[in-house]
């Protein structure tokens, strides 16, 4: 059967992005705190155990699921664009979107961040020197914007693959996946996510020219390529803006079990024993705790965005003046907020609190800011067509 590709706009995904970045922002804040991975500024929790385990497992399950959903949302917006514009407007568009704010953020963006790095004590960073010009060439670097590289990349090859099928290719309507479908889909994922992290395991960076071209969390590739696809298949095939509440029930109650059951398991090699043990065997090298945590965060990616799209579209499928203000900043906000957090981290340095404390203070000042930087620098004449 074929039926013509709906051109009306889902608001439930713009509304959805502008809360994942939001959530990328506070993500970042406990970075801060944690030091549970490199950050522009951070305060390792010293002597606070419980803060580096409720941030660290707060970092573990943004990680598993916010950056595929982020990656799902553009794929479902990349057909209708490329059908609209044609390859060499589309091509051009994505240049300017992606390319442009690409180079910018790792000329300007990223630098300005790492001037973090020189307020630390030099004990955790090594760095002894000051802050000079002689440093830029080492402060130039993709940092959040792997991002933007990535999604850059699979626009192009989503241009090639059209191209390889040509362009008067059928349009079948394909029926939304079953539950059972859905099942079989994570544990593949699960087990191409357990072997390709025996190559590249959690927390290994892949880095080109040293590190100015570096994706940190490219142990999620399996997940980032799946959800893209996903994001094209939902389009083409309408399976948005409905979805059923029976299956976004189960994959947030199947996203909550795995949590209690296979991540404490994953992490300490103990049932219910919820702690980091010392080899971090669960980042891959083929050991029984990362197929575990495999299986675990394929069940949470899928699970969370099922429900987070049902939650969208049930309840927030709509274009309000509040949302819309986030939806359009949101874009900018990813691209920047990385400044904000790392100088209002800097600017808490003094406060004596705990840790945990810090974190909420950071983040509640953080997403805000953030959103407000972005509307400023959106104003800027010619911006908007980028950003």
């Amino acid at each position: 059967m074929t039926r013509p590709i709906p051109t009306g706009r889902v608001f439930a995904l713009d509304n959805m992005r502008a809360a994942l970045v939001a959530l990328v922002v506070v993500h970042h804040a406990a970075l801060v705190y944690s030091a549970f991975a490199p950050f522009y500024y951070f305060e390792p929790p010293t002597g606070d155990p419980a803060a580096f385990l409720i941030l660290g497992l707060f970092v573990l399950i943004n990680q598993a699921w916010f950056m595929a959903a982020l990656f799902f949302i553009a794929g479902y917006f990349t057909p209708d664009s490329y059908d609209h514009k044609g390859v060499k407007n589309y091509l051009a568009g994505r240049f300017l979107r992606l390319g442009v704010p690409l180079v910018i953020g790792m000329l300007v963006v990223e630098p300005i961040a790492r001037i973090g790095l020189f307020l630390m004590p030099p004990e955790l960073t090594g760095i002894t020197a000051p802050l000079s010009l002689a440093a830029y060439p080492q402060m130039i670097g993709l940092g959040p914007l792997w991002f933007v590289a990535m999604l850059l990349l699979f626009s192009i090859f989503y241009v090639l693959w059209r191209q390889a099928i040509g362009k008067n290719a059928p349009q079948v309507e394909r029926r939304a996946p079953t539950r059972w479908e859905v099942r079989l889909a994570v544990l593949a994922l699960a087990l191409v996510a357990y072997f390709w992290r025996m190559l590249v395991p959690i927390g290994q960076d892949v880095s080109l020219y040293g590190d100015m071209l570096s994706f940190p969390t490219i142990a999620y590739l399996p997940h980032y390529m799946l959800m893209f696809i996903v994001g094209i298949l939902a389009k083409r095939n309408r399976w948005l803006p409905v979805v059923r509440k029976g299956e976004a029930w189960e994959g947030a109650v199947a996203a909550a079990i795995a949590t209690i059951v296979f991540l404490p398991w994953a992490l300490s090699g103990s049932f219910f024993l919820l702690s980091f043990s010392p080899g971090a065997e669960f980042t891959g090298h083929g050991t029984w705790q990362s197929a575990l945590y495999a299986l675990w965060d394929a069940t949470l990616s899928v699970g969370l965005l099922t429900a987070a799209l049902a939650l969208f579209t049930g309840l927030l499928n709509r274009e309000g003046p509040v949302w819309s203000f986030f939806a359009r900043q949101s874009y900018a906000v990813y691209l920047t907020h990385i400044i904000v957090v790392t100088f209002v981290a800097y600017g808490l340095s003094g406060l004596a609190a705990p840790a945990l404390i810090k974190f909420v203070l950071l983040a509640l000042i953080a997403v805000p800011v953030s959103f407000g930087l972005a509307y400023l620098i959106r104003l800027i004449p010619g911006v908007k067509r980028v950003v």
